[in-house]
């Protein structure tokens, strides 16, 4: 029987004679991870016509400002606004990553949330207004504690910067910014420690919304660390976006209760990093939810996944 012979793109005959530009072939390898990531979630090839959308990246920062390496300055945070106002990217507000978790609605383009820990003033002299001038939605998750210290964010300006729109506020901690699951392990009376958390967490509620004037229903736990127990008491408390340090993508309809984000608050988080942990996020979370990959469940086990 005779066999077929293979056939060659263009493309790939002038890669084996030679005759391409090598460095071109490169960069469209290099582009199509991310931007063939239609009604996966990201990508030029989305179109807006149609609700595609299915998952959503939360990107976290800490202190934007051009202090050391582990913060991430100005210039690099812009370049990162402009690599996804190019490619497509919408902010989601707290009211609509609810409603995207809960399965209730769906953007039409890929969409991300913009959240910023601490409360640190880098937020109101950099980052608001970079995100005003490219049109995105940030939210703060306030020590409410360190309101008014140095190097911190004043009651103005929080107030400023949520009554124009571009920021939400939810909680970090009032004064327990700190590994909460640790402390609790280490105490010698859990139920009072316990106690201290809620009041902690209540009292940090009551001041924002006090100060502010809107209702405070999100929580980042502080340093990210939680379990069972702790997910339970800021649900009895009022909170129904709890956020995590959890690597990873958010799915549509995946609920509210252990919302994942993808570190990128280092100056050493270039555009081309920033692409590549949202692919790799993606990726793994494919992986996972198909439930096919071996090499996934191992590396899940011995924690060393990205």
């Amino acid at each position: 029987m005779a066999v077929r012979p293979k056939q060659f793109s263009q493309r790939a005959t002038d890669r084996l004679k030679g005759e391409g530009n090598a460095s071109s072939h490169y960069r469209h390898r290099r582009a199509c991870p991310v931007d063939k990531w239609v009604d996966g979630s990201v990508g030029r090839l989305a179109k807006p016509s149609a609700p595609r959308c299915r998952a959503c990246f939360v990107l976290p920062r800490h202190r934007p400002t051009p202090t050391n390496e582990m913060t991430i300055d100005p210039a690099t945070f812009e370049a990162h606004l402009r690599w996804l106002s190019q490619n497509g990217f919408r902010t989601l507000t707290l009211d609509e990553l609810r409603r995207f978790l809960k399965g209730e609605w769906r953007p039409d383009r890929p969409a991300i949330v913009l959240t910023f820990d601490d409360g640190y003033d880098g937020v109101y002299r950099y980052a608001y207004p970079l995100l005003k001038r490219y049109g995105f939605h940030g939210v703060i998750f306030q020590v409410v504690g360190k309101v008014g210290a140095s190097n911190h964010l004043t009651w103005a300006q929080l107030r400023e910067m949520v009554d124009s729109g571009v920021m939400e506020v939810g909680v970090h901690a009032c004064e327990l910014h700190c590994s909460l699951p640790t402390m609790l392990a280490k105490s010698p009376k859990p139920i009072i420690t316990l106690q201290r958390i809620a009041d902690d967490w209540t009292k940090a509620k009551w001041l924002l919304r006090q100060n502010l004037g809107v209702p405070i229903r999100a929580l980042a736990y502080p340093q990210g660390d939680y379990d069972e127990v702790l997910t339970a008491l800021a649900k009895s408390l009022g909170f129904d976006l709890l956020f995590t340090t959890d690597f990873g993508v958010n799915w549509f309809g995946e609920g509210t209760d252990r919302i994942k984000r993808i570190g990128t608050s280092s100056v050493r988080v270039t555009v081309g990093r920033l692409r590549l942990k949202l692919w790799r996020a993606h990726f793994f979370a494919q992986k996972r939810q198909q439930g096919t990959s071996g090499e996934w469940r191992i590396a899940e086990a011995n924690g060393s996944l990205p």
